[in-house]
């Protein structure tokens, strides 16, 4: 037997290795940009993913095969498998990043509370302003 050589003789096979990769925490070492979830700190979901994750859900469900019973099993314990199924599916999308529909929710939530904040000052001032003249002699 000619032309084979072993594993990790002179210009045979060598063994793979991990790639290395410099610099950063060791967590953004460890994983793949699309495995690091931008979840809070705690690692929960925020709400604006969690809904992303029930909207995806509603999307992959209907994509999941329907009458085949070797994927989930038969009857209520199958569609209730393939519903956990779509669920997780769905979150963990959301978790690394999803379509981006947390971060439309995202912005237009914080455009609501800006403008409900600004609202809301405008309305004490002019409350304060209202006060202030009617603490001033010979205004009813």
């Amino acid at each position: 037997m000619t032309g084979i050589k072993a594993i990790g003789a002179a210009g045979g096979l060598q063994p793979l290795t991990a790639p290395s990769v410099s610099g950063g925490d060791p967590a953004s070492r460890a994983l793949p940009y699309n495995m690091v979830s931008r979840g809070s700190k705690s690692g929960q979901m925020t709400p604006a993913q969690q809904f992303e994750s029930f909207v995806l859900q509603s999307f992959i469900e209907p994509m999941l095969p329907k009458s085949d019973s070797s994927y989930f099993g038969e009857g209520t314990a199958g569609s209730i498998w393939k519903s956990m199924l779509a669920e997780r599916l769905g979150a963990e999308m959301a978790a690394a990043g999803g379509i981006g529909i947390a971060d439309l929710v995202e912005k237009r939530n914080a455009s609501i509370e800006a403008a409900a904040k600004a609202e809301d000052g405008l309305a004490r001032e002019a409350v304060a302003v209202k006060g202030a003249s009617l603490g001033k002699p010979g205004s009813l």
